[in-house]
């Protein structure tokens, strides 16, 4: 079964050992990454947060007021980083009806349904309720991630794709220049929508491999990287995924899926097969971009990560 690779690169202990391009996909091409961007803005708040700009504990209306007449009022910003608040917004990407595909037609994705239909991003974070206790159980939900962002562009005086180019894209050497998706109001996504090469998404999970530092340079705090490692694996059991059952000490820390909490083992990953992987004990990064048919394929899903286990197993034993 292919898994409809258009970049697969592999980097052991800071080398690149494969680099392999299909479908006409070139080292210079950039490559749509979705959910992939999450684990990017994260690092924008681990920045901030080292900074002293933002503190995990304090509500996220402490930094964006609008968001106490919503139902993320009492949302603490490390609820939001987990996705764990009580906010109720629908991830179904298939149902015509659900709160994500409304997203979809507010940033862009897709067309609007009639000339009513005008929520921007921020717009439609302010229409959500709150459907349960916030710090509950992990529950996956784009949304959260465009909380993040409106927090970063406001706290920085810079839209996100500024403050991402200054702090991280250049700090950590990428080679060439991304894109990013906007809405009609000009705010960039959050949660997804980066284009890039397939070496610059691998630069950033060697930047994570690494403790969070290029070299001399710390571009992110290692206690954040290190928090991205861990998390609730409780937490994430309570809504059981092909994921929680595949990695049994799996959690979700900080917009980073942690396939064992114990070892280190994260992941950054996208809908339609994309994916940055980083594993501290074997000193491996993997990225992978990919244009699946699908949004979520369970069988290319698992084929990927045993792949990607098979290539750690063979490099370690080297």
């Amino acid at each position: 079964v292919p898994t409809n690779t258009d970049g697969f690169l592999v980097a052991h202990d800071g080398k690149i050992v494969a680099e392999i391009y299909m479908n006409g996909m070139e080292r210079s091409t950039l490559h749509l990454s979705q959910s992939v961007v999450k684990s990017f803005t994260s690092a924008l708040v681990g920045i901030l947060v080292g900074a002293g700009e933002l503190a995990v504990d304090r509500p996220v209306s402490d930094y964006i007021p609008e968001l106490a007449k919503c139902g993320y009022r009492g949302a603490t910003l490390s609820q939001v980083l987990d996705m764990r608040s009580g906010v109720k917004f629908d991830e179904d990407y298939l149902a015509p009806d659900s709160e994500v595909e409304a997203h979809d037609r507010a940033c862009g994705w897709k067309p609007r349904r009639d000339a009513s239909d005008t929520l921007s991003t921020k717009g439609l974070i302010l229409t959500l309720q709150q459907k349960r206790a916030h710090g509950g159980p992990f529950l996956y939900r784009s949304i959260e991630t465009e909380v993040l962002g409106w927090i970063v562009a406001k706290v920085t005086g810079q839209d996100l794709a500024t403050f991402m180019s200054n702090a991280l894209w250049q700090p950590m050497g990428a080679e060439a220049d991304a894109n990013i998706t906007i809405d009609h109001e000009g705010t960039a996504l959050a949660d997804g929508g980066l284009n890039a090469t397939l070496r610059d998404y691998a630069r950033f999970g060697q930047l994570f491999l690494d403790g969070g530092a290029r070299g001399n340079t710390q571009v992110v705090p290692e206690s954040w990287v290190m928090a991205c490692r861990t998390g609730d694996v409780e937490a994430f059991r309570a809504n059981p995924t092909e994921r929680s059952e595949r990695f049994p000490n799996a959690a979700y820390s900080r917009q980073w899926w942690v396939l064992d909490a114990t070892h280190g083992q994260h992941s950054a990953y996208g809908i339609y097969g994309q994916m940055v992987y980083v594993e501290p004990r074997r000193r491996l990064v993997v990225a992978k971009l990919s244009s699946w048919p699908d949004p979520i394929n369970a069988t290319l899903d698992d084929m990927t990560y045993r792949a990607v286990d098979a290539i750690g197993r063979e490099l370690a034993e080297a």
